[in-house]
């Protein structure tokens, strides 16, 4: 069974700068027992991935746009602390020819 949201939103903020955020939730649940491997249980286990990301943009002339994006990113195994996190600052520099 799973489950996902996803949500985006977009707006135009002030000074020709446009703002998105993007949102994603997912949830899986395995119902069928996994095959155990050696030293780990056999209990049934959930999978949750969580997504956040942050874009502010904005054109500079007509043939070059700068953009700064912060992506949140949340996954792994729900039992057992099996998460991983991770952060992504992100600078482009976009030029169209």
């Amino acid at each position: 069974r799973s489950h996902r949201i996803r949500l985006l939103l977009t707006r135009h903020i002030a000074y020709e700068v446009d703002g998105q955020a993007y949102l994603t939730i997912q949830l899986r649940r395995y119902t069928e027992p996994l095959t155990p491997l050696p030293g780990a249980g056999s209990e049934v286990d959930e999978y949750e991935q969580n997504l956040l990301v942050l874009k502010l943009s904005r054109k500079l002339t007509s043939r070059v746009g700068l953009s700064l994006q912060y992506g949140s990113f949340r996954n792994g195994a729900r039992r057992g602390g099996g998460f991983y996190r991770k952060n992504v600052y992100t600078i482009s520099l976009e030029a169209s020819i």
